[in-house]
């Protein structure tokens, strides 16, 4: 089922189909201002995130995955909102999702039991993974650079992605450096940034 299939039978008779259309970049901007949190507890999010999810935009996303991280692996969307990140790639992968309880992460545990699974991670109790990916949340962060240390501590290989309009890429990819091995850095649309590296800690313990 398409994803904006998905989120209108989710929604039901809530459903509004016009919001499906995020061609006004200001109105996005509007939204995110209030920060990642609040944003996830809006019904919008859920709009946007499908949209995502459907847009070809975002394809560099999934294909920059594929690109780095080996088919058939314990692959883990952290932060995972909707899970538009993970549902294209759980083909792919075994894919496991981590998110606090929101609306989206609620709209996401719907459809694992559509696909006969609902569990989603929360807290600290997420075991680690052969691979982890985090798209769209170093942008919300003060400080991207925790969110490194938080991916390098739940599997050896992470992704990340990052706005160079909202986040300063060349100190964020100088703070992954000094401790990691970036193994693969690719900018697309202009101003987006992927980004994957490799905690070579793990090869140790």
């Amino acid at each position: 089922m398409k994803p904006i299939n998905e989120l209108a039978e989710y929604l039901g008779n809530n459903f509004e189909p016009r919001k499906m259309n995020w061609t006004n970049a200001s109105d996005v901007a509007a939204l995110e201002a209030a920060g990642r949190e609040a944003f996830q507890r809006d019904k919008e999010a859920l709009y946007l995130y499908t949209w995502r999810e459907s847009a070809d935009w975002w394809l560099p996303h999934p294909t920059f995955v594929l690109d780095v991280v080996p088919r058939g692996a314990a692959l883990l969307d952290y932060k995972a909102s909707t899970g538009w990140t993970g549902m294209r790639l759980y083909t792919d992968y075994r894919v496991s999702f981590a998110e606090v309880k929101n609306r989206c992460s609620d709209f996401l545990a719907w459809r694992l039991r559509q696909r006969g699974s609902d569990k989603v991670l929360t807290g600290d109790d997420i075991p680690l993974h052969d691979a982890v990916v985090s798209f769209d949340v170093a942008n919300w962060m003060e400080e991207p650079s925790e969110l490194v240390q938080e991916l390098a501590a739940l599997a050896p290989l992470c992704v990340l992605d990052a706005d160079s309009r909202r986040v300063d890429v060349r100190a964020l990819l100088d703070t992954i450096s000094a401790e990691y091995r970036i193994i693969n850095h690719r900018s697309v649309n202009h101003y987006v940034n992927l980004v994957a590296f490799h905690n070579a800690t793990f090869e140790e313990d």
